[in-house]
């Protein structure tokens, strides 16, 4: 009779050897959130995909009366187990090794910024949402598909919501995470542009810290100094000079630090 097989134990998750592999390994966890929410998308319309955007055939607006208020534009039962299990295994396995990281006594800067600022789940997928198409410009296209509308490519207060919040009630308090005194905001690390509607508001990562993150600037997010360039020939007239020093004043009250560099 033949002795039993020893069993074969688990490997150690491998720590990961600096920022950038953190990064890219980080990024692919964004794309299967993101291949997964496309398929559900992709399930839900209907009529001339090339019309998509131009027109709303009876079939989409019945499926827009089916759709529970405040709930994502997709449907939420659609999702398969099976894929619902491989989003949470590639989530745990850059857990594990990000913990690994840290146990070997690396620092990674992505962990350190949402540490330092105080971000929960969703503040940091945010960031990184915010963070892709500066890196890649197929973030870029897929966050315009996704907002039916290729001219809007980075993601929106609406997109991160649809993609983060979760279902009720806390994709109401996933709300929060944009108000004016939220650490996404108050910290300066992102800033919401324009819109006609809160939800179509784009988020944009500050310069300063697309660079930290990346390694090429020096500044360090956790002095609460903001560096901010400001070219002459982007300044503008005196008014805009003069709301841009307001802003610069109420923010150094509220306790930040700045270097002003107008080149």
């Amino acid at each position: 009779m033949r002795p039993a097989a020893p069993a074969l134990r688990a490997m150690p998750p491998a720590p990961f050897a600096d920022d950038a592999a953190h990064l890219q390994a980080a990024l692919a966890a964004l794309d299967a959130v993101l291949r997964a929410r496309v398929d559900r998308v992709r399930a839900s319309l209907g009529g001339d995909p090339w019309l998509r955007g131009l027109n709303v055939d009876d079939a989409t607006v019945d499926a827009l009366l089916d759709r529970s208020p405040l709930s994502a534009p997709w449907p939420a039962g659609e999702v398969q187990p099976a894929i619902e299990a491989a989003l949470a295994g590639i989530a745990d396995d850059l857990a594990a090794r990000e913990a690994a990281t840290l146990a070997a006594g690396r620092a990674l800067r992505l962990l350190d910024l949402r540490a330092r600022f105080g971000l929960d789940d969703l503040a940091a997928e945010v960031v990184l949402l915010a963070l892709a198409p500066e890196l890649d410009d197929r973030y870029a296209r897929l966050i315009g598909w996704l907002h039916d509308d290729l001219a809007r490519n980075r993601p929106s207060v609406g997109l991160c919501l649809d993609l983060f919040g979760g279902p009720l009630p806390g994709r109401l308090q996933a709300r929060r995470a944009f108000a004016p005194d939220a650490p996404l905001l108050t910290s300066g690390l992102v800033t919401l542009g324009e819109a006609n509607h809160w939800r179509d508001r784009p988020v944009k990562l500050a310069l300063g810290l697309v660079r930290w993150l990346l390694g090429e600037a020096p500044v360090d997010p956790s002095t609460g100094a903001r560096v901010v360039r400001l070219p002459v020939d982007e300044v503008g007239d005196a008014d805009s000079l003069e709301s841009y020093g307001d802003r610069l004043v109420k923010s150094i009250r509220a306790g930040a630090r700045h270097a002003v560099n107008v080149s």
